[in-house]
């Protein structure tokens, strides 16, 4: 393994629609920054791919994961205040004229 990790030249440089070559490559990549006795699992190797997708969308569209998000889950963590800034006041007092009104 090692001497073909030694002695490997990647040489099929076009693009393909699947990304099997951009697989093999970033495979190739992982086994060379890593010894080849360390342990590196299927597991590490997903939670890392998944990691770098996200970044890579985050980058290029980081309003795509927005859109797939409730609006439940977007305000999650938020404080009050968080949640209000950005909204025009008219529409907070509206909001709160109308609970005063109901309830």
């Amino acid at each position: 393994m090692r001497q073909g990790l030694e002695h490997y030249r990647h040489r099929l440089r076009e693009p393909n629609q699947n990304g099997c070559w951009t697989l093999l490559e970033r495979l190739h990549l992982i086994f060379q920054r890593e010894a080849p006795e360390m342990a590196y699992t299927l597991q590490d190797f997903i939670r890392e791919t998944n990691e770098l997708v996200i970044e890579d969308v985050l980058k290029r569209d980081p309003d795509a994961i927005l859109k797939r998000l409730d609006p439940e889950q977007r305000l999650k963590g938020l404080d009050p205040e968080q949640r209000l800034k950005g909204l025009d006041p008219a529409i907070i007092e509206a909001w709160l004229a109308k609970q005063r009104r109901d309830h």
